[in-house]
This record gives structure tokens, C-alpha cells and sequence, in this order.
């Protein structure tokens, strides 16, 4: 199971630096599995991941220390990590890594870096217990190994010591007060040695930043999004409803995947391309999931049939796409050529988007009536009015998700108080920054204010990509905003596709990009009426982190 649905800790855990795991650095990476099991210790507890110091005396120039781990009192320690299969020849005192010699050895490494926090902490570190210990995440000792002349067993954490690290970092305290038995510090040094600690990290708090930490701090399942996963192993035919940011996108993809793994055919459906695209693209390139949205998979089913059919057809009728193209895909499922196109489990996303008859096709394409049909909805989203239940919500398992993981606790509050609803933040959703409102009266004013608020942004290292502009115009052309073309020759320019890397700034609808989310949400051509205080649900969901809404009263 991925690491967003591991078991959520119910007590308070220890402080971690960085907050978040540094963008750079693949989950894959075995100092990632250090980095969330440290995080979950005790609140007492300080760990600094992947700290550099100044070599100490003889030592070389600068050292880095993957973790130190300080329990606010009486020891601290310096803990090498290394991943892969670890293996050590006493006959030469030669470490291997995958079978490839090591240049240094993790001890010696190790007690470097001891040596350069000692002489980097000065007096702060009198009274405790400094030393090292070395990790080793993807490989065990063997049964009954005993220590090596130079690393003794207690300092030494495996694959097997991660079932419980609270006892591994206790085994490796101990040892440090029975060979060094320093008393420890007071709370007034503890403070000291933190705040040395951290201000040579180089802290900021410009909004980029502040963004990177929010948009990433939300790490693990809910509760809630536990219990709906298992009732979906449990139950064939589900209704997932819930508010925006509760996760229902993460658990369909969860739950595809595992299904998968056991064998199982599955057809995956979005109605949003852009957020099928995404998914698609998330899983592994051998994957045999289907994830498609239900218009591409119609298309694709009707040309298997009559390859002819979709260019023979006027897709400009008003009823193209919510009745024809159900209509032919419900024929041609009856064509014997197909018979063998079905799946073992069907999971619909944005359900609130499909029609009640595109369900009742879609049940022609199981492989029998009892097989896994799955369907995660939001009403309040329902942007064009088809919400009317699955044909088979009498017999159906419901479930309801209320806590949001998508936005910061001020985006929510936000929500609350121009609509309540039984939404309620994540306990470990960051507070985030205030929504922002703009009045305008003329279109040259509103491209004033948007041009000042992202230049704003950019000036604090946002990336220009991470910035979505939702028009609520007909077309960006009708647009208040549309005179503005660039900001800092960063093109204003319609998405496709989200990528936070790119140079330009994206212009959208929520129609196009409903479903899916970004880091910062400018809201334009928002008329302050009624109407669309009821739209402001699905647009500000989108924003992850930061949201500036721009009214035109009318």
C-alpha cells in the first residue's frame, strides 16, 4: 500500500526539519522510510534531516549528517543511512553496498560528522550524549549475528528494527548514556541548541515556500478514507459521496491498483479529460487498468465495431454527447465481437457528472452481475445538472467523506462561511493563508490587480506554473482579464495539462479543470450574486494552498 494510506499515529509526533521531505529526493529513496518513521516519534523529540557542518579539525571540509535525532534533554544522535544490501568483510574491513566496495566506510562517516556536531554545538552540547549509529532500511543482520570490532550491534538498526523504532532508538539511547553517562541539558540550552540548529538552515517565510510546506504536509490516510477502503474489499456495489478535498480521487486510484494486484480487469472513468489524463499517467506504464474518461472509452468501444461511426456523425446536436453516444455504446455492447470486453470492476469518479442511463450501460460491461461496481461522487458539484443516483442505489453500500485533505484550514473556513456544510478540515491540515477578495469596476482595473498580485507572488518564488487562472467568462476572449497577456514575459496561456514547472501561467475554466487541483487559484469574472456564491464550492477546492477571488459587483 502506498505511504499516503499508511496507519495514522494518534499521538502527537515529533518536530521534523525540513516539515516536509524535500522535493528533490524521490519517495523511492531509503532515507525517505527513515524520514517518516522518525517524524512519528515522540513529540519530546527534534530530528534534522540531512544537515551539513563545517569540518572539525583534521576532518574533511564539510560533513552531512542524513539525520540527528535530539530527544530534547539528554542524548543526541547522529544516524548514517544507507540503503541497498549491506554487507561488511572483517577479513579486510571492507563495507560493500550491492555488492560495490564503499569508498568510506559508514562508520567512519559517521563519526565524522559526530566529531563536526560536537565542535559545532560548543558548550550547548557539554552535558549530552553525542554519538553515532547507522541505519540500514532495505536489509537485515542475520539471527544471532554479534557486533563487529567496529560498530557494536546496539547501534546498528535493520529492516527488522523498523517494526518498532521507538525500541531501536531506545537500544541506541541506552547505549549512549552507559558509555558516555552525561546527565543532559537544561530546557533553556535545549531551546538554544534548537534555535542554532535551525537558523543555520537559512529559514524564510516568503509565500513560495510557505506554499511547498502546506501543499505537501498532509502525508496519511484519514480514518474516514481507511474504513471506506475497507468496505470496498468488503462490498460490491458502493457510493462514496463525498465534499471536495476529501480524497475520493487518491482511494479510486488506491483501490484500482489493488485490484489489479489480485488479477482483477479494471475499468477506471473519470467525465474530466484532464483529470483522467493525469491518473492515467500515474500509474505504471506496464498497468493494465483502463482509466479513461467515459466519452473516450464510448469511442473507443463503438470504433472497435464500426471504426467508421464517429466521423459519420454531427457531434454539434445538442444531445451528442449526453444521449447518442450512450445510446450507440449500449448497442454495440450487444455485439458478439465484444462479448469477451468486460471487466471485473468498474470505479467511476466525478459520478455526479454521469447520467443515470450511462450507469445502467456501463453494467452491461461486468463480467456478472455481482462483480465490483464502485462510484465516488460530490452532489455539490453536480456543474450540469445530472445527478439522479445509479439505477442500483437501493441495494448499494453508502459511505461519506467529510474531512478535507486537499486545502489549507483558512480555504475551508473560507467555504464555511459563504456556504456551511458538514465539511470539516483534516487534524493535520496546515492553517495556510487568508482567501483574498478583490473588487473591480473596469476591466483595466481588474488586469491592474491580477498583474500586482502575480507579480507579488513570483517576487516570493512561486513558480509561474503553479499559478491557475479560472475564468468564469464564456471565453477567455469575453474575459475582464483578458487583456492582460503576460506578467514578467510569463505568457498568460490556456492549459492542456498542469505542470508546476512550466514557465507559463495557466488559464482555465472549472469546467476543464474540475477535478483537478493546483497550488494557487486566481477566481475572475465572478459576478457577486447568488448564483455564484454556489459555484465558489468547486472553484476555491480547486486551490491547494493559496486563493485570491476577484468580484465584479453587480
Amino acid at each position: 500500500m502506498s505511504s499516503h494510506y499508511s496507519k495514522v499515529n494518534n499521538r502527537t509526533q515529533a518536530t521534523i526539519v525540513p516539515p516536509v521531505w524535500p522535493n528533490y529526493f524521490s519517495e523511492s529513496h531509503p532515507e525517505h522510510t527513515v524520514y517518516k518513521l522518525l517524524s512519528r516519534l515522540p513529540t519530546n523529540y527534534t530530528v534534522y534531516y540531512s544537515k551539513k557542518f563545517k569540518g572539525a579539525q583534521q576532518a574533511k571540509e564539510e560533513c552531512e549528517v542524513d539525520f540527528l535525532i535530539f530527544d530534547g534533554h539528554k542524548n543526541l544522535i547522529c544516524l548514517e543511512v544507507k540503503g541497498g544490501i549491506i554487507k561488511y568483510d572483517g577479513t579486510y574491513s571492507q563495507w560493500y553496498q550491492n555488492d560495490k566496495p564503499l569508498n568510506t566506510a559508514p562508520d567512519r562517516q559517521a563519526s565524522a560528522a559526530r566529531a563536526a556536531v560536537i565542535e559545532f554545538l560548543g558548550p550547548l552540547g557539554r552535558d549530552i550524549n553525542i554519538d553515532w549509529a547507522l541505519c540500514f532500511p532495505n536489509c537485515c543482520l542475520p539471527q544471532h549475528a554479534g557486533s563487529i570490532p567496529e560498530v557494536p550491534r546496539q547501534l546498528i538498526i535493520d529492516s527488522n528494527d523498523l517494526q518498532d523504532f521507538d525500541a531501536a532508538i531506545s537500544r541506541i539511547e541506552k547505549y549512549f548514556e552507559q558509555h558516555h553517562g552525561r546527565s543532559g541539558t537544561s530546557t533553556h540550552n535545549a531551546k538554544e541548541l534548537a534555535i542554532k540548529l535551525q537558523r543555520s538552515m537559512q529559514f524564510v517565510t516568503k509565500i513560495g515556500h510557505r506554499i511547498a510546506r502546506d501543499s505537501n504536509m498532509i502525508a496519511e490516510a484519514t480514518e474516514e478514507q481507511m474504513d471506506v477502503l475497507y468496505d470496498l474489499e468488503l462490498n460490491n456495489r458502493v457510493l462514496v459521496e463525498g465534499y471536495a478535498g476529501t480524497g475520493k480521487t487518491l482511494i479510486a486510484q488506491e483501490y484500482a491498483k489493488r485490484l489489479e494486484q489480485d488479477g482483477k480487469r479494471v475499468l477506471l472513468l473519470f467525465f474530466n479529460r484532464m483529470i483522467a489524463n493525469h491518473v492515467r499517467y500515474s500509474f505504471d506504464r506496464e498497468s493494465t487498468i483502463e482509466c479513461q474518461t467515459f466519452h473516450q472509452f464510448a469511442r473507443q468501444t463503438i470504433e472497435k465495431v464500426d471504426p467508421t461511426w464517429w466521423d459519420n456523425q454531427d457531434r454539434k446536436l445538442s444531445n451528442f454527447w449526453d444521449e447518442v453516444i450512450p445510446l450507440q455504446l449500449m448497442e454495440v455492447l450487444s455485439n458478439p465481437n465484444l462479448s469477451e470486453y468486460k471487466f471485473d470492476a468498474i470505479i467511476v469518479d466525478e459520478g455526479q457528472d454521469f447520467k443515470s442511463d450511462w450507469f445502467e450501460t456501463l453494467d452491461e460491461l461486468l463480467v456478472t452481475p455481482e462483480s465490483k461496481f464502485i462510484v465516488f461522487f460530490d452532489s455539490n458539484q453536480d456543474l450540469f445538472n445530472r445527478w439522479k443516483e445509479v439505477p442500483w442505489a437501493t441495494t448499494a453500500t453508502r459511505k461519506l467523506l467529510t474531512r478535507n485533505c486537499r486545502n489549507t484550514r483558512k480555504i475551508v473556513s473560507y467555504l464555511q462561511e459563504k456556504l456551511p456544510s458538514k465539511m470539516r478540515p483534516f487534524d493535520k491540515s496546515p492553517e495556510g493563508s487568508t482567501v483574498a477578495e478583490r473588487s473591480y469596476t473596469s476591466a483595466d482595473e481588474a488586469c491592474a490587480l491580477l498583474k500586482a498580485d502575480i507579480e507579488k507572488l513570483l517576487s516570493e518564488d512561486v513558480n509561474p506554473g503553479q499559478i491557475v487562472i479560472l475564468s468564469n467568462a464564456e471565453t477567455w476572449s469575453k474575459s475582464d482579464f483578458s487583456g492582460l497577456t503576460s506578467v514578467r514575459r510569463h505568457k498568460l496561456e490556456w492549459a492542456r495539462k498542469i505542470n508546476p514547472r512550466s514557465r507559463s501561467i495557466h488559464i482555465s475554466t472549472i469546467n476543464q479543470f474540475k477535478g483537478m487541483e493546483a497550488d494557487v487559484i486566481l477566481l475572475t469574472d465572478i459576478p457577486k450574486n447568488e448564483e455564484f456564491v454556489q459555484r465558489l464550492y468547486t472553484q476555491v477546492t480547486r486551490a491547494i494552498a493559496h486563493v485570491i477571488v476577484y468580484y465584479k459587483p453587480t
